[in-house]
């Protein structure tokens, strides 16, 4: 399990260091702004090996340390991309050839990792395109060793992570032939308003034209 996360330069000016107690419960407090939900996030997308997170953030480097290993994983910031323990991940160019993929007319995300292949009712997660773009040709597909034996690695030191969200909005929606999703009402509002303006302007228009 993990029982230390050291954080140098978190938002580019804050070092911590977050020491948690095994078997019992850790309290992170402070103002706001200063990066108690990063902190959280940062674990759970540490354990879920979501490295575009770690791409995106701004901070020099964090360490997570394991009760069954005195050296920790460690995530630095490079260019295009990341450093865990030592693996170059160029995770834009990962993203890059995603968002080419799941353009494509019979991808529909169903949530913020997955999407469903119309064609099949195929459920593709982040995971499988990753290795999907990793195994392309032989220099990628020895990467691709490295992805899977690291995301292991990172697993057995996290032991069982659950990172509870605030979701106040949500409602189902129905994909594929049996399939459901729990989609977020926010992020559908905007679309919802720029249709029902578009409208008005139509119908605008018409009474206009007679």
């Amino acid at each position: 399990m993990l029982s230390r996360i050291v954080y140098k330069k978190l938002f580019g000016i804050f070092d911590y260091q977050i020491e948690l107690k095994d078997g019992g419960v850790t309290i992170i407090t402070g103002p706001n702004g200063f990066g108690k939900s990063t902190i959280l996030k940062s674990i759970d997308a540490f354990y879920s090996f979501d490295i575009r997170f770690f791409s995106r953030l701004d901070y020099e480097k964090i360490s997570f340390f394991s009760d069954i290993d005195d050296k920790p994983i460690s995530i630095k910031r490079k260019d295009r991309g990341i450093i865990i323990d030592g693996v170059e991940i160029n995770v834009n160019d990962i993203w890059d050839d995603i968002e080419r993929r799941v353009r494509r007319p019979y991808y529909c995300q169903i949530d913020e990792s997955k999407w469903i292949d119309r064609r099949t009712d195929e459920i593709i997660d982040i995971d499988d395109m990753i290795q999907r773009h990793l195994s392309i040709d032989e220099e990628s597909a020895i990467q691709s060793d490295k992805y899977s034996k690291l995301k292991e690695k990172v697993k057995s030191y996290t032991g069982e992570i659950k990172f509870i969200r605030e979701q106040r909005l949500l409602k189902e929606r129905s994909y594929g032939r049996n399939g459901k999703q729990i989609v977020k009402v926010i992020d559908e509002l905007p679309e919802q308003l720029k249709e029902k303006i578009n409208m008005v302007i139509n119908m605008r228009m018409v009474i206009i034209a007679r």
